[in-house]
């Protein structure tokens, strides 16, 4: 709760100015580039920047940001996935090319990260899967959600059942997996989930 609430109770003044909006570019740059259906894949990252920008015409730098997780050798990639983006937060995910459950909702204004527990459905727990996986905010319950959809798939590859679970931001817990209803189907590296 205290982060949502720092969230969407910002004190930063910007010199008193109305109707401020910035903008956070993340640059990469490493050895060489792959693309993998809607994933870039940069190997051998050598520098790594996050920057703030007034979105004017000037297009001033506003500060330079730390990107808050710092054991990235628990990381399977070299950079994150952004899953996507909801009023000044960001979801990423440690998931390109591999099965993983590393989740996090960054909010930079405040410098504040969240790590997500790990869901329900994994490899170890279920098989072989394919999932997509979207992020916004449920304003019934005013609370910012990530959702995941798992296709199950047999040992041939051949997909089954689709499961999806929630996580709320307010409780800090996953939903337990139910079947989706009507059945789809999520193929291969699939594209952020709506």
């Amino acid at each position: 709760q205290s982060f949502i609430h720092a969230h969407l109770n910002p004190t930063v003044d910007f010199d008193n100015q109305n109707d401020i909006d910035l903008l956070l570019l993340h640059r990469i740059s490493g050895s060489n580039s792959l693309n993998y259906y809607q994933n870039t894949v940069i190997n051998k990252v050598k520098d790594e920047v996050h920057s703030v920008h007034y979105d004017n015409q000037a297009f001033d730098v506003y500060s330079k940001i730390e990107f808050p997780i710092a054991p990235k050798q628990e990381l399977c990639n070299s950079h994150l996935r952004v899953v996507g983006t909801c009023s000044g937060l960001i979801c990423l995910a440690d998931d390109i090319l591999h099965y993983g459950y590393n989740f996090f909702i960054w909010n930079p204004a405040i410098r504040k990260l969240v790590t997500l527990p790990r869901p329900g459905v994994t490899f170890r727990t279920h098989g072989g899967y394919d999932a997509s996986i979207g992020f916004g905010f449920d304003a019934m319950t005013n609370d910012y959600k990530v959702v995941r959809l798992v296709t199950l798939l047999e040992e041939d590859e051949q997909p089954t059942t689709t499961l999806a679970e929630v996580y709320s931001l307010a409780t800090g817990t996953w939903s337990s997996p139910a079947c989706v209803s009507p059945t789809c189907r999520i193929e291969m590296a699939a594209s952020s989930a709506f």
